[in-house]
């Protein structure tokens, strides 16, 4: 497997222990309704020059970075999408990585989905869904604390109300060591349903990125959803 090639599978497989478990018990209930779209967005730390998240031949930009995590919380809260989806990507030069994206995809029921990301200075990590009847929100979903943390998700109805429920603590950069740790060792074996929900991941990822309109400048789509 080549350097490239091992990047882009690993990042495939690091969305899978994303917190989902909540936000997809809200959504699967339907005293809301039924879901009309998803909004997730995602800005990352600029990095270092010289890092792999800049080299187009290591997997970089901002899409590959993040677009698991998108897909992962799609698969286990509303299914996965229908088809590939569409992408747009902006770029500091004509060969070079990504350093916004915007992504649209289809999901079941006439549904949408979109990625909005991008490198910024400020970390962000949130996905709301807006249901006929109301819209639930969790921020923080990648936070880079060291011990487990629960996030609040947030549900506002139509007629004002505001219910606060949480998720259960997620350690999410221990955990993501560990999944790295056995990939690299090989004692990951094949994890059965979730090898093949990260395989899908990947194929949606590529598809997505090999087709998106590619833009030469910059790009400022870390703007608040509504």
């Amino acid at each position: 497997m080549a350097a490239g090639e091992f990047v882009f599978y690993a990042r495939g497989q690091s969305g899978a222990i994303a917190p989902v478990g909540e936000i997809g018990r809200v959504l699967r209930e339907g005293r809301f309704g039924r879901l009309r779209d998803g909004q997730s967005r995602f800005a990352f730390r600029t990095p270092e020059p010289g890092g792999y998240r800049l080299r187009p031949d290591l997997g970089g930009g901002i899409f590959h970075d993040v677009a698991s995590y998108w897909l992962q919380a799609l698969q286990e809260r509303v299914g996965p999408p229908s088809s590939g989806g569409t992408g747009t990507a902006w770029c500091a030069e004509r060969h070079g990585v990504d350093d916004a994206f915007e992504a649209v995809s289809p999901l079941p029921d006439e549904a949408t989905a979109t990625l909005t990301c991008s490198f910024a200075a400020q970390h962000t990590a949130e996905h709301l869904f807006h249901l006929d009847e109301a819209r639930v929100r969790v921020r923080g979903v990648l936070l880079p604390a060291a011990g487990a943390v629960a996030l609040n998700v947030a549900i506002r109805t139509t007629t004002g109300h505001t219910e606060i429920t949480g998720t259960e603590p997620v350690s999410y950069c221990p955990r993501q060591l560990e999944r790295l740790a056995e990939l690299l060792s090989g004692r990951a074996g094949h994890w059965g349903a979730g090898s093949a929900a990260m395989c899908d991941r990947i194929r949606i990822m590529e598809h997505i990125h090999r087709t998106a309109r590619r833009e030469v400048r910059a790009a400022a789509l870390d703007k608040e959803p509504t």
